[in-house]
């Protein structure tokens, strides 16, 4: 449901627009990551179903892949930043030049549709001097239940090569030198409602792998198809698998009382709100099935939740969610994100820099999400594979928790920061303010960081090497007359900003020296690197840190008579 403010602004635009639900599609692409990935599986997305940039941008964080049905399809999941090997071409009546550029591409694989499709990728392979990896497109000849026109799995389909043609070939399949064969592919066709039917298409599959392999061919992929049905027959009482939504106990009940135990008080809600129009009779059964069908995993877990039959229950009554798996904390953390986005485009100042800070979280987060693909992708057996993808689910989702506990602090933190000028930082300002100086000089720059990190072994805090690399970055030598710098001019203003630190002698000579500035004479070098050496650090954190000062060091040792 839109929001007040959200429904007022959509008035203003003019129709027809697209509106999408960004923190339904990323609950749903968590989701089928997670459940894809508990049994080996690759989820690849229809690119025609919608190539919206801004949604593919979306769709790529989390490491799925693109079926494409044309050449321009595959052009765009290459040119929208998408892995060619997570890349899979498909469909009918492929021209040379669309197989030529995927090839070029080095994509996952072509589906090829019939031999003579074969034929000609091997030919164009060759021509490029390439092997190009191919799936051969089966048709399984089984009834998928469903319309006729969307029927792409029988026996009379246009769609994919006979199986009895592919035993009949298997010879001038092999003697294609310059295609891999490293795949099936079936696909049967869609609002397909009936399970029993994927699982007739799994059999079949299973068998037509094991008959060829037995042929001599080796398969790496097993690329299967066909699309679940929406439901369409709410109003005649029916499940998309066929069942009654309302048993024959509510023949003589009343729409709005037609509920049990396992209704969900929000379908009650609902269907009260809407039993208020004229001539409107809602059910809470029905309205609580719909509910469950295009909610997602959050429906999943909410409407259960909700209900008196959860009141009853133990566990229900004691709900938890199972971090790597609860879609909560990352859809909380997009609602911020759109919002901010918003309130950024509408010239708000302090959403500049939330953005900004929410724009750094979900860069990590991606990073996490390229982690699992790669796990999903490795050589890994399905039980680690599960357990490695569930620990960075579980990074991820404390990823998500640490920004939203973190969040408000960062805006107060911005708007506190108003009257510094420079954006990066006023930017590195709230973040010390809220996760301390050593994170701000991490954040700001990690060479900077590491340098800093090893002077602060000697005792100095991240608050005062803070204050000291932002005011010291800014000195600057004094000029003459004819506008040179005076010699010595800024080494002064140096040695003043570390005298006005409350630090020991020591540590404002290894300051300066660390800075690229001299210390004094060979007795006052001397007496820094013996500092240097008697301080609690690691060999070579010493000898990192001599060398940032200027020492010459060799195996690990100051080399004191090389001081001057």
């Amino acid at each position: 449901m839109l929001s007040r403010k959200v429904a007022t602004q959509l008035k203003e635009i003019e129709t027809p627009f697209y509106l999408y639900d960004i923190n339904l599609l990323r609950q749903t692409l968590e989701s089928v990551v997670y459940e894809s990935n508990k049994y080996n599986y690759k989820v690849h997305y229809a690119i025609k179903a919608n190539n919206d940039d801004y949604l593919l941008s979306i769709i790529k964080e989390y490491g799925i892949g693109i079926d494409c049905a044309s050449g321009n399809e595959v052009r765009k999941a290459i040119e929208s930043g998408f892995d060619p090997k997570t890349v899979v071409y498909a469909g009918v009546g492929k021209r040379d030049k669309e197989i030529r550029y995927a090839i070029e591409q080095d994509i996952l694989a072509i589906n090829c549709e019939s031999i003579e499709e074969l034929q000609v990728v091997n030919q164009i392979a060759g021509e490029l001097g390439k092997k190009a990896d191919i799936g051969l497109r089966v048709n399984p000849d089984i009834d998928p239940k469903t319309n006729r026109c969307i029927d792409t799995g029988q026996a009379d389909s246009k769609f994919g090569i006979a199986y009895e043609e592919i035993l009949e070939n298997v010879e001038l399949i092999k003697s294609l030198e310059n295609i891999n064969i490293i795949g099936i592919h079936i696909h049967i066709g869609s609002q397909i409602r009936e399970l029993h039917v994927f699982e007739n298409m799994c059999n079949k599959a299973n068998a037509i792998v094991e008959k060829l392999e037995s042929l001599g061919f080796s398969f790496r992929i097993v690329d299967v198809g066909g699309g679940l049905g929406i439901n369409y027959d709410v109003a005649t009482n029916t499940t998309w698998y066929g069942t009654e939504i309302e048993g024959r106990q509510f023949e003589n009940v009343a729409p709005s009382e037609r509920y049990d135990e396992s209704t969900s008080e929000i379908a009650k809600v609902m269907a009260k709100v809407i039993n208020i129009l004229p001539f409107a009779e809602a059910s809470p059964k029905k309205i609580h099935y719909l509910l469950d069908q295009y909610s997602g995993v959050v429906g999943d877990f909410l409407l259960p939740a909700t209900s008196k039959k959860a009141e009853k229950d133990f566990f229900s009554g004691n709900f938890t969610i199972d971090p790597a798996t609860s879609n909560k904390i990352s859809s909380d953390f997009y609602k911020e994100y759109d919002k901010a986005q918003y309130a950024k485009s509408s010239g708000d100042e302090v959403a500049k820099y939330q953005v900004r800070y929410l724009n750094k979280v979900k860069s990590t987060v991606s990073d996490l999400y390229k982690e699992k693909s790669a796990i999903q992708n490795s050589d890994l057996k399905g039980v680690e594979k599960l357990q490695q993808t569930r620990v960075i689910q579980i990074l991820i989702n404390q990823t998500f928790k640490t920004a939203m506990a973190d969040y408000e602090a960062y805006t107060k933190a911005f708007e506190t920061t108003s009257a510094i000028e420079n954006e990066d930082y006023r930017y590195i300002e709230s973040v010390r303010m809220v996760r301390g100086a050593e994170s701000a000089l991490k954040e700001y720059n990690e060479k900077v960081y590491e340098k800093y990190s090893l002077v602060a072994k000697s005792g100095i805090s991240y608050d005062d090497l803070y204050y000291y690399y932002f005011v010291h970055k800014d000195l600057e030598g004094d000029k003459d007359k004819q506008g040179n710098t005076i010699a010595g001019s800024k080494s002064k203003k140096a040695v003043s900003l570390v005298n006005s630190l409350k630090i020991s002698k020591n540590q404002k000579l290894l300051l300066l020296a660390a800075s690229g500035y001299s210390v004094g004479d060979k007795a006052t070098k001397v007496s820094l690197a013996r500092y240097i050496t008697s301080l609690k650090a690691t060999r070579d954190e010493k000898a990192a840190l001599a060398e940032l000062c200027g020492y010459k060091v060799v195996n690990g040792t100051i080399l004191l008579s090389a001081i001057k």
